[in-house]
C-alpha cells in the first residue's frame, strides 16, 4: 500500500507501506486516530469567516451537564434573592431599588427627607443581609 506524507512545509512523500508489519499496522492506527480526532475538534469550531448565526447557533450548544448547573445556579440565584427580599424592610427595599436605578446616597435622601447617614446606614444594614445569606448559599 502506498502511503502519502505531507511535510509542514507543504512537501509530500509518497512511502510503500506493507499492511501486514507491525510498523504498517501501527501507521495505520496512528493515521485512523489522527483522522478521527481531527474530525471531533472540526465539529466543535467553526471558521472566522462563517455566518454570524452559525456562530451564535454552535455558542448556544451547551451539555446537558452544563445546563443543568446552570439551571441549579439560577435556583440558587434566586432564592438568594427572595431571601434577600424577605429579609428587608419596606424602608430598605424602596432606598436599595432606588440605588439599582442609579440615583445617589444624596439624591435618595433628599427624595425621603432624611439625612444622608441614615441612607448610608441603611444600605449598609443592606449590604451585611446579604453577606450573611452569601454564607446560605455558596456559589
Amino acid at each position: 500500500m502506498e502511503y502519502t506524507y505531507q511535510f509542514i512545509n507543504g512537501e509530500y512523500s509518497v512511502v510503500e507501506i506493507d499492511e501486514n508489519t507491525e510498523w504498517g499496522r501501527f501507521i495505520l492506527e496512528s493515521d485512523r486516530l489522527e483522522h478521527n480526532q481531527d474530525n471531533r475538534e472540526h465539529y466543535r469550531c467553526w471558521p472566522l469567516f462563517s455566518t454570524n448565526e452559525r456562530k451564535i447557533e454552535l455558542a448556544d450548544y451547551a451539555e446537558p451537564y452544563d445546563l443543568m448547573l446552570k439551571k441549579a445556579r439560577e435556583e440558587s440565584f434566586n432564592a438568594f434573592f427572595e431571601e434577600l427580599e424577605c429579609g428587608l424592610t419596606e424602608t430598605q427595599r424602596r432606598r436599595l431599588d432606588m440605588r439599582e436605578e442609579g440615583l445617589g446616597l444624596r439624591e435618595i435622601a433628599r427624595t425621603e427627607g432624611k439625612r444622608l447617614m441614615a441612607i448610608q446606614d441603611s444600605l449598609e444594614q443592606v449590604g451585611k443581609k446579604q453577606v450573611a445569606l452569601r454564607k446560605k448559599f455558596p456559589r
